[in-house]
């Protein structure tokens, strides 16, 4: 969280004097999109990017923290284009990856649209066994890929 104070001059509103003059106002910023333990997010311009920061998605209590995480996030905010980057999972349990069709879900409820980046071989051929590639999921080998696939 972050406290801004702004000094100014204001003629309009309850906290200006007759006449107006000077007054001082306090401004809430929310630093929300930090404030994740799971993941990481940075945006692109209109595109958000998320890097899971786990190495193995197969412990139930961290992939249901992350399935809260995510969900919270992308109802909150809404994406429109979101960038899931796998680069750092070396292992996904199907827990795990029911918690990416559940963001999917999510995503896809509000009309947003979401790519997976970055996967590790084996996380890659686990989708891939289960034909969620090219069918529920949009699979790109990099980062710079999936930013273009939104083009």
């Amino acid at each position: 969280m972050q406290w801004l104070f702004w000094w100014g001059t204001s003629i309009i509103g309850s906290d200006a004097p007759h006449g107006g003059g000077a007054s001082i106002r306090l401004l809430f910023v929310s630093d929300r999109m930090t404030d994740y333990q799971r993941f990481d997010l940075r945006k692109s311009g209109e595109i958000t990017i998320v890097d899971i920061k786990a190495k193995e998605l197969s412990e139930l209590d961290f992939q249901e923290q992350l399935r809260d995480e995510l969900t919270d996030f992308v109802t909150s905010n809404s994406p429109n284009k979101l960038i899931l980057n796998l680069k750092s999972v070396e292992f996904m349990g199907s827990n795990a990856i029911g918690v990416l069709v559940d963001v999917r879900k999510a995503v896809h409820e509000y009309g947003g649209q979401m790519v997976l980046c970055d996967l590790q071989r084996n996380v890659r051929m686990s989708l891939k066994v289960l034909n969620l590639e090219g069918t529920l999921f949009k699979i790109c080998d990099s980062e710079s890929e999936a930013l273009i696939a939104f083009e």
